[in-house]
């Protein structure tokens, strides 16, 4: 069995850096399983539509977390790498 990588992207305040990092990975997916979390610290509603609209594009492979309180960059890490289940948000 082949293991996989986990990509965590943490996004505060960029909606257009976050997007033309999707949109390279879309069209660069790594050549192994991988999973995508995008953790959004502070959203903004343009952040939010940004990382929804390739949620849904990419379903299979991406989780979006957020935070109203900013976690700093390390916390908003540890967070997004913690283990998910579908359909559960990540524990705060």
């Amino acid at each position: 069995m082949q293991h996989g990588i986990d990509l965590v992207v943490c996004s505060y305040k960029t909606p257009a850096d976050l997007d033309g990092f999707l949109e390279s990975l879309r069209d660069n997916k790594p050549s192994i399983p991988w999973t995508l979390t995008i953790f959004n610290v502070c959203p903004e509603p343009e952040d939010t539509r940004v990382a929804m609209w390739w949620r849904d594009r990419m379903p299979a492979a991406t989780w979006v977390l957020s935070s109203a309180e900013n976690v700093g960059y390390a916390g908003a890490c540890n967070r997004g790498a913690r283990p998910q289940q579908p359909g559960k948000p990540a524990p705060d």
